[in-house]
């Protein structure tokens, strides 16, 4: 079984992550517009519609500006904790947004992907790192951090 990471875009201009593990492709925040996002995966030779989730770290545009055309024109279904789904309430992105919500500190799955989602520290209402799994890789992701913690 192949794993593939792919960072798409890291920083104040937007974040996004690409994992996939045999059959199963996520990614990790969509903070790149829908047509940015295509063309990037695309320079990866990986199709948009290939993308099962995406999983989001916290409410920052540059973390979320692309999630509301994945999820509404594309169908990719949206993972994220109750803090930032509040942090997303008055945005657009959260219009005609249904979620998948986790609990911070308990691990889910997305295909053949493990996902456990960890408290990080941040401006923002909940945010979260994610450690990714299969039953041979073991990957750490996290953005906007001042400073590592015990977790």
């Amino acid at each position: 079984m192949s794993f593939k990471v792919c960072v798409l875009g890291s920083g104040s201009t937007g974040n996004c992550v690409y994992i996939r593990s045999g059959d199963t492709s996520i990614l990790i925040d969509a903070g790149l517009s829908r047509k940015e996002s295509v063309r990037r995966l695309g320079q990866i030779e990986v199709d948009l519609s290939e993308i099962q989730a995406v999983c989001v770290s916290h409410e920052h545009t540059d973390h979320t500006v692309g999630l509301g055309t994945l999820h509404r024109q594309h169908g990719v279904p949206l993972f994220a904790n109750a803090g930032t789904i509040q942090g997303l309430s008055n945005s657009p992105i959260s219009k005609d947004v249904s979620w998948n919500v986790f609990t911070t500190g308990n691990t889910f799955e997305i295909g053949e992907l493990t996902v456990h989602p960890f408290s990080v520290p941040h401006d923002a209402y909940e945010p979260v790192g994610y450690i990714v799994e299969t039953e041979k890789v073991k990957l750490g992701i996290v953005t906007d951090i001042g400073m590592a913690t015990s977790l």
